[in-house]
């Protein structure tokens, strides 16, 4: 289950409650006690909607969103690299060999992004 410190306003996420391929895109607008606020970016809706931590479910990593990143090759940023291809995404640690994190979901990447460059991570989905 994802939890609260997980999570930054703007992260994306899914509805783990709808089933594939109704499954709902959802971007952070509120983080909460019990959940979330959330605006349905490719719907018709307005407003947010609540859902519960029990309800989100962390968007895989894949090669077809990494598509999705303009200059997604590779980010430097001073002694870590965070490596964005189609087969292989994670940090490496320009100083420890062998020492890769691997990132397994859209807002783990977003989330390290924002940590290590301070602006948010462009994704087309």
């Amino acid at each position: 289950m994802i939890k609260s410190n997980e999570l930054r306003r703007g992260n994306l996420l899914h509805d783990a409650e709808l089933v594939p391929p109704k499954q709902k895109l959802l971007k952070v607008t509120v983080i909460a006690e019990k959940g979330i606020r959330a605006k349905r970016p490719q719907a018709d809706e307005t407003g947010d909607v609540a859902v519960p931590y029990g309800a989100l479910k962390g968007i895989k990593l894949t090669g077809e969103i990494l598509d999705g990143i303009p200059n997604k090759s590779i980010i430097y940023l001073s002694k870590y690299s965070i490596i964005c291809t189609r087969y292989l995404k994670g940090i490496s640690f320009n100083d420890l060999k062998d020492e890769d994190i691997k990132i397994l979901f859209v807002h783990n990447l977003q989330n390290i992004f924002f940590a290590l460059k301070g602006e948010e991570l462009k994704i087309k989905m």
